[in-house]
């Protein structure tokens, strides 16, 4: 009876122990899902309130509007280029180093360019030939030159300007497509417009990003859909 005692003492001992152990983790791992590796950091954007515009550059697109569904339209007017621009918020001073704030903005889009056959033609001269009176050899005629089958040799171009090549590394943790600015308040991009696209809706996606260090960070996300007119007939 005596050691029965004592091995049931032992048990409740034991079971007491484990009970405080699992107590003892519990608390560790609320503690730890409460915990903030940044609350010490201040936030990003020095009004505490990150924002961002994107929009249309009316310099080379004068006539972009929004019509009631919510597409922009753009006209395809001579330029191959239209220009969207963005305006981020001012970051707090933590994230500003050296006069460079760490901000970044990131453009991708939809549409792709496949080049096929490209026909150009250039003067011919013979070693015989004329010269006129400022002693400028005259042309014997035109020489016409014709690159086919571009698409082996020459990636597709994504309107925002960027290729995607076989040297790309598709499977390695960098890869990314797109193209960027970083460390200014002002970002500028230019797409590529042409007049195939008449007629066509096409996609841009853009991004704000505050703080791009290490650091508590904010990200805006936008996105055109922008049908592309052609009211003046310029090819």
């Amino acid at each position: 009876m005596y050691i029965y005692g004592i091995f049931k003492h032992l048990k409740i001992k034991v079971m007491k122990n484990l009970f405080n152990i699992l107590l003892l983790l519990l608390v560790v791992v609320l503690s730890s899902s409460c915990y903030d590796p940044w609350e010490h950091y201040a936030y990003p954007c020095a009004d505490r309130h990150c924002d961002a515009a994107f929009w249309i550059d009316t310099l080379v697109q004068p006539n972009q509007y929004v019509d009631d569904n919510g597409f922009h339209h753009i006209e395809y007017r001579g330029p191959k280029y239209f220009t969207i621009l963005a305006k981020l918020d001012e970051m707090h001073p933590e994230y500003v180093l050296n006069g460079v704030p760490l901000v970044g903005c990131a453009w991708d889009s939809d549409t792709w360019i496949a080049f096929d056959t490209i026909s150009f033609r250039v003067p011919a001269y013979s070693i015989l030939g004329l010269k006129n009176g400022q002693n400028v050899p005259i042309s014997v005629g035109d020489l016409t030159i014709t690159m086919t089958d571009l698409a082996a040799l020459h990636p597709p171009l994504n309107i925002a300007g960027y290729q995607l090549n076989k040297a790309t590394c598709y499977t390695c943790p960098s890869f990314n497509t797109g193209t960027s600015t970083m460390y200014s308040y002002n970002s500028k991009q230019q797409f590529y417009l042409n007049k195939r696209m008449v007629g066509d809706t096409i996609t841009i996606w853009g991004a704000a990003f505050f703080n791009i260090d290490a650091g508590p960070k904010e990200e805006i996300q936008v996105e055109f859909k922008i049908v592309v007119d052609d009211y003046y007939g310029i090819d």
